[in-house]
């Protein structure tokens, strides 16, 4: 079954590249795309990765249906007991904390049970502005409640992959709830309201079809078991240990080739764990998997590639 909406609008710059990217992928059976049509209610977990050590970014997006979140919520806690994990969250940059090893990839493997995608799109640090046309005055103005120039670049690329997203997956009058950690583009009320504001309107003007209700929020909406907290994780996860993976071969100026055995990361062997959870063949899988990587090309423009993990060797 097709999951992919593609309609080719020319307009809409990269996520146009990016959904007929993915459109062809699908077509071709290289990836498989989750069916969330039949819900009424869909949520989206986001975090963002990158450090001084990598010269990546990388921005994960988890997006279920309410069955999936429902049933988390109700059986998460069995999980949290079973492995003592107490009221800590699996982060990335905590797996160093041995409990927190030990539950990561039960933790992956639970999450394979979701009906979702988790897409995954990386950049090079010193990747020019995707906004290098003139944006509208409105837009401009709107986007001054940032200051720092990186923030208002990370907010309109998570606007676009969005709207990448529900475009592709997302069906008319469907209602959607984004919940984003404590992040520098929503630090205060006003940048919250006005990130609302621009995502309700970029939505209206180019989604292909007509959304119910729309919101993002922060994980102060969050209940006291920190659910929502518990799936953003996932989007820590997989953006962090993306950021070391890629990062390491990268910088190696190599990458690994389909059905190569790569050698795993000695000096961060927790990368190891996330990048065979992403090498498992999809078919066997609710949760679907895409890592894209954007590099530009000689002539100011920008490569889109599927980022196919091969298996490590432990």
């Amino acid at each position: 079954m097709k999951c992919w909406s593609h309609i080719d609008t020319k307009e809409k710059g990269l996520v146009n590249e990016l959904s007929d990217y993915i459109n062809r992928l699908e077509s071709s059976q290289k990836i498989f795309l989750p069916n969330l049509r039949d819900a009424d209610n869909l949520y989206i977990f986001s975090d963002y990765s990158g450090n001084k050590d990598q010269q990546l970014i990388s921005y994960s997006i988890l997006i279920l249906d309410e069955t999936s979140v429902n049933s988390f919520t109700s059986t998460q806690k069995y999980f949290w007991e079973d492995y003592a994990l107490g009221s800590k969250i699996i982060e990335y940059k905590k797996l160093n904390d041995g409990t927190r090893r030990r539950a990561l990839v039960p933790f992956l493997t639970l999450c394979n049970k979701f009906n979702g995608l988790i897409l995954t799109i990386l950049f090079h640090k010193n990747t020019k502005s995707i906004y290098t046309d003139e944006m509208p005055e409105k837009l401009q103005a709107q986007i001054a409640v940032w200051k720092k120039t990186y923030v208002k670049e990370k907010f309109l690329r998570l606007r676009d992959f969005i709207l990448l997203i529900l475009n592709g997956l997302g069906r008319k009058n469907q209602n959607v709830l984004w919940i984003t950690d404590n992040d520098e583009f929503v630090a205060n009320n006003l940048q919250l309201e006005t990130a609302n504001t621009i995502l309700r309107e970029t939505l209206y003007e180019h989604l292909d079809y007509m959304i119910g209700e729309f919101e993002l929020k922060t994980l102060e909406v969050d209940s006291s078991d920190n659910c929502f907290e518990k799936l953003c994780s996932l989007s820590d996860l997989i953006a962090g240990g993306l950021v070391d993976f890629v990062g390491n071969y990268h910088n190696a100026n190599i990458f690994p080739k389909e059905g190569e055995i790569a050698e795993p990361i000695l000096q961060k062997l927790k990368v190891n764990a996330i990048t065979n959870w992403l090498s498992k063949t999809q078919e066997e899988n609710s949760l679907k998997k895409i890592t894209i990587k954007i590099s530009e090309t000689k002539n100011d423009g920008l490569f889109i590639e599927a980022f196919r993990f091969p298996e490590i060797k432990l």
